[in-house]
């Protein structure tokens, strides 16, 4: 018996049996998430999907995986750890996204007002 795939199905399994069949890496969430054109969360269902429809097999846990495509045996090399705050071009250019950071000039961000003006909970927690 055939399964049923939807265009999602079908993205996702086509991108996972592209890397296996080239011995990539398996592509996180995020990677899947962007070539297929869908959020990250849709990412993970269409995975979790494939998997109890037996159409994939999944090594592993979600920071470092290896899938198997079911029909051709073709499987993906171990992931990478999945960092979110590390945005990969390409192996040679790594660059961080910067982290937000509050300092004592950064308004209340709460209720909008200066530092020393502010009288929220929230700011007289954060100091």
């Amino acid at each position: 018996m055939t399964a049923v795939l939807n265009d999602y199905d079908r993205k996702v399994l086509d991108v996972l049996d592209q890397a296996a069949r080239g011995g990539l890496p398996c592509p996180t969430n995020f990677d899947i998430a962007e070539k297929v054109d869908c959020n990250h969360k849709t990412a993970i269902t269409v995975v979790a999907r494939l998997k109890a429809k037996g159409l994939i097999a999944i090594e592993g846990t979600v920071n470092a995986r290896e899938i198997t495509i079911v029909e051709s045996g073709a499987r993906t090399a171990m992931s990478r750890r999945c960092n979110r705050r590390i945005h990969h071009d390409n192996e040679d250019n790594v660059t961080r996204k910067p982290a937000a950071i509050l300092t004592s000039h950064t308004p209340c961000f709460r209720c909008g007002a200066r530092p020393d003006a502010c009288a929220c909970s929230h700011r007289r927690a954060m100091a």
